[in-house]
């Protein structure tokens, strides 16, 4: 039986011109250290941003919606930021 890590390189560079999404990019270099470093990451793309629809359309929303090519993301805000648990923080250095 053939080992996935000693395909051409031929053959690798084929398989990676017809990958056509990051997420396929990124399942294809996660097969092994030879794939992996025979195709060059994308170059990282943040999703799309807008702001939050006005409350006569979803009411009592915060956030902002982020979208991707294949998944939309509510990011909601608390209405009370003080009861977060310490260990849901991330710490944010201030300047100075």
């Amino acid at each position: 039986m053939a080992k996935w890590s000693q395909l051409p390189k031929e053959l690798l560079e084929l398989i990676a011109q017809r990958l056509k999404t990051t997420f396929d990019i990124l399942r294809f270099r996660s097969v092994c250290s030879s794939w992996r470093s025979s195709v060059p990451p994308k170059p990282r793309c943040l999703p799309y941003r807008f702001p939050s629809p006005p409350d006569d359309v979803i009411p009592d929303m915060a956030g902002d919606i982020f979208i991707s090519k294949r998944t939309i993301f509510h990011l909601g805000f608390p209405e009370n930021p003080e009861k977060i648990p310490q260990h849901h923080r991330l710490p944010i250095p201030t300047a100075g």
